[in-house]
């Protein structure tokens, strides 16, 4: 082989080289540009989206501390009593050294890095650009929440104040009433019995305003008891006094008695009645009975009557206009 053949197939054998290294320059500065783009995307919308620059804080994290030797700062010595043309020359403080150049981008590490922060964003969520604007209302609404909690927790304070007030002036009538209603139920009692006694009592270990009342009754000639063991006419004539006593503590205009002489003997009639007619100068009875003894004190009667089979009447009767009482009685007997 010649020499001039062995020089054509070297140029051959480095421009093949050089082709392929070349294409191969080419294909990697191709990737290194995707990749530029690709990190310059994610370092725009990291900026965007979460407001971090990660090239300066690369740059900062990775930069070296900056030392200040005690020779940088200049130290002002006094140049009192020194004459001028004999002060010595100032020496010229040396020059720091410039600081090392910050380190290379990696493109690796900040990748790595865009990873990371990339999968804290995943678990942190979406990033709500309106969090402001709704802290904001939230705040407010807040604010009227707390302001309607004072205005109930001050009503509510009002109110039991209040309640406590009442229930502390209700306490007090309450008692007053209560023994002064006791006192009359006595003598009202002694005077339906032809004697006897009596009492009412609040139970005890309760609140007053929400205790029960009991009454005792002792009949003459029986045993002092409670009125739930006594008979009929007895329970009867002792809630009359009761009735009474409640009316001479505060009156009425209007009393309705409705059969209360039912279960009354004529010598307790003849007692109820009285005391009927000694309340009429402070109030009006209307009484609903069969008792004719009772009628017999009434101003008005009303009442039906048959006077034939299957023929019903009304009858109406002014007693008041009657002489005395036997011809009231004969009034009502004709009636």
């Amino acid at each position: 082989m010649s020499e001039r053949t062995f020089r054509i197939w070297r140029g051959d054998a480095k421009g093949g080289e050089f082709r392929d290294y070349r294409g191969s320059l080419e294909e990697f500065r191709l990737k290194e540009s995707e990749s530029r783009l690709r990190l310059e995307s994610l370092l725009d919308r990291m900026r965007e989206e979460v407001r971090v620059d990660l090239v300066e804080l690369h740059a900062a994290k990775n930069a070296p501390p900056v030392e200040v030797s005690p020779s940088d700062t200049i130290a002002e010595a006094p140049v009192a009593d020194v004459p001028v043309a004999e002060a010595a020359p100032v020496e010229a403080a040396p020059v720091a050294e410039p600081a090392a150049p910050a380190a290379p981008f990696d493109p690796e590490a900040a990748e790595k890095e865009i990873a990371d922060l990339r999968l804290k964003m995943e678990r942190m969520g979406n990033v709500n650009l309106e969090a402001l604007d709704q802290l904001g209302e939230v705040e407010g609404s807040t604010t009227d929440l707390r302001t309607q909690e004072q205005d109930l927790t001050k009503g509510r304070e009002e109110l039991v104040e209040a309640i406590q007030i009442l229930n502390k002036q209700s306490r007090e009538r309450f008692t007053e009433a209560f023994e002064t209603i006791r006192g009359h139920f006595q003598e009202s009692f002694r005077k339906l019995f032809g004697g006897g006694k009596a009492d009412v009592f609040l139970a005890e270990g309760e609140d007053i305003l929400e205790a029960g009342v009991e009454v005792v009754a002792r009949p003459p000639g029986k045993e002092l008891r409670s009125i739930s063991l006594l008979s009929g006419g007895e329970r009867t004539m002792t809630a009359v006094a009761l009735l009474f006593a409640i009316y001479q503590a505060r009156p009425s205009p209007f009393c309705i008695l409705d059969e209360v002489d039912a279960a009354l003997d004529e010598n307790n009639v003849g007692r109820f009645t009285t005391m009927v007619r000694e309340f009429l100068d402070r109030s009006q009875f209307i009484v609903i009975t069969h008792n004719k003894r009772t009628m017999t004190i009434c101003d008005r009667l009303y009442g039906i009557s048959m006077a034939e089979p299957g023929v019903s009447s009304r009858v109406a009767l002014e007693l008041d206009k009657v002489a005395s009482r036997e011809d009231a009685a004969e009034a009502v007997e004709a009636a």
